[in-house]
């Protein structure tokens, strides 16, 4: 059903195709309207601007459809028309970018090749990817051609912008063009630049000069009193004050060697807005970084910019802190605290360095038992190289315990340690046995005053005969 659906859809769209190209070609006394019909076939290869063979067109007027013909005649000779004008107008850009003859292969590239002319021609720029297809395919001279007209469009469009048309050189090595792109870029000309448009009586271009003169003086003059310099006295473009106060008022920052200068010239209190500015922004920063912006106060001055400098610098939140932050439900920004600082401490044992008890405690208190796992297993591997263990199976319990009482010079317990020797779990000449009967030496010597030296051994041998005991 579905299949009779769909062909009797496709016959009426055919239908009225053929009925439109009827029309078109003025082939609408021909009564035969199916879409089998020879006719339709004519017309759908002339509406897709193919030939039509010498047995087509004698068909055509056999069924004295002239108006046909002479419709199809005018098409193909347009069209032939067309292809001589287009490949005539490719062939005069090829000529006039420095284009290669292409041949074999490379022929294809046309395709692409005639519309980045075309546009280009027309007055476009080019675009960094279809400079870019330029060099890959071999057309380096037409890339620095297409460059250096781009200049020379650039140096026209300039000339027109400061009233210097009547200047008639158009090379990008003119002095003008220079000064031109320095007036753009509101950069100050030389004296000498001034002189070299008044010897060309530019005086238009000269008078817009001076115009941006005057008016970055009136901006000079209201940016110190913005920023607090009135008492700086010199008000000379040149100065070096000018451009420092430009970069406070675009909001930049201010660097080191332009606060030492505002300093030697005893601007302090612009130093100070310039530096309040800067935290502003910087605190505004940070509380969109951390989910702070329902916070109204944008002061520097405000403890949450405190805070969130600390926390930038991935250091602990204080009680008072986070007090601050619960009393204000900034609760986010303690969740977004204590995953830095437990990300912090992780860095710090997976670097090889040691947790100490604060950091421990923090991480008990804030259910961080993942990182406490993390830290007791490097260290476990850590005292394992140190005190001889190689054994990978070894487990974790008892053996960390020991070697941490050890580290911490700590007595172990004598039965847990003879014990472990007995199932040979621990080496009597091992390197935790031996620190064990080190500890203990230390420790008679400090109860009893003995020569550690002289007890030392003794305790080994002690040692080995408990161990022998408990054998037998």
């Amino acid at each position: 059903m579905t299949a009779a659906i769909n062909t009797d859809k496709e016959y009426q769209n055919r239908l009225k195709h053929f009925t439109s190209l009827k029309s078109k070609y003025q082939a609408t006394k021909y009564n035969d309207s199916s879409h089998s019909s020879l006719l339709y076939l004519i017309l759908r290869k002339v509406d897709l601007g193919i030939e039509l063979t010498t047995l087509e067109f004698d068909w055509l007027r056999e069924q004295e459809l002239f108006e046909t013909v002479e419709i199809v005649c005018q098409q193909q000779e347009y069209k032939l028309e067309e292809l001589r004008k287009l490949e005539n107008e490719f062939s005069h850009l090829k000529s006039q970018y420095q284009v290669p003859k292409l041949s074999g292969a490379f022929k294809n590239i046309s395709i692409i090749l005639y519309p980045i002319l075309w546009k280009f021609h027309s007055g476009n720029p080019l675009m960094d990817s279809e400079i870019e297809w330029l060099k890959n395919n071999g057309l380096g001279a037409t890339v620095a051609l297409v460059h250096k007209m781009e200049l020379e469009r650039h140096f026209f469009a300039l000339k027109a912008k400061y009233r210097a048309t009547k200047y008639q050189g158009s090379s990008i090595n003119s002095p003008l063009y220079k000064i031109l792109n320095k007036l753009e870029s509101k950069q100050r000309i030389s004296t000498l630049e001034l002189e070299w448009l008044i010897k060309q009586e530019l005086f238009e271009t000269e008078e817009i000069f001076r115009q941006q003169e005057s008016e970055k003086e009136a901006q000079f003059a209201e940016l110190k009193n913005k920023y607090q310099a009135i008492k700086h006295s010199d008000s000379l473009l040149s100065s070096p004050l000018y451009p420092i106060l430009q970069n406070i008022d675009a909001k930049n920052n201010l660097s080191d060697s332009e606060i030492n200068w505002l300093e030697q010239q005893g601007l302090s209190e612009t130093i100070a807005i310039a530096q309040e500015l800067e935290q502003t922004r910087e605190f505004a920063a940070l509380k969109a970084k951390y989910k702070a912006t329902e916070y109204q106060d944008l002061t520097p001055k405000s403890h949450l910019y405190k805070i969130l400098k600390r926390l930038e610098l991935s250091n602990q939140l204080g009680e008072q802190d986070i007090n601050f932050l619960k009393k204000r439900k900034l609760t986010e920004i303690i969740e977004i605290a204590n995953e830095k600082y437990a990300s912090t401490l992780k860095f710090k044992i997976d670097f090889g360095e040691l947790l100490n008890e604060s950091e421990i405690d923090w991480l008990q208190n804030n259910r961080r038992e993942d990182i406490i796992i993390l830290a007791q297993q490097k260290h476990f591997a850590i005292l394992k190289r140190k005190y001889g263990l190689i054994d990978p199976s070894l487990p974790l319990e008892p053996f960390y315990a020991i070697m941490v009482k050890l580290e911490k010079k700590e007595r172990l317990d004598p039965k847990l340690v003879l014990q472990l020797i007995e199932e040979e779990l621990l080496s009597r000449g091992g390197k935790i046995a031996l620190a064990y009967y080190r500890l203990e030496a230390e420790f008679y010597e400090e109860e009893f005053h003995l020569d550690i030296n002289g007890i030392f051994p003794q305790l080994v041998v002690i040692g080995a005969k408990q161990m022998n005991r408990n054998r037998h």
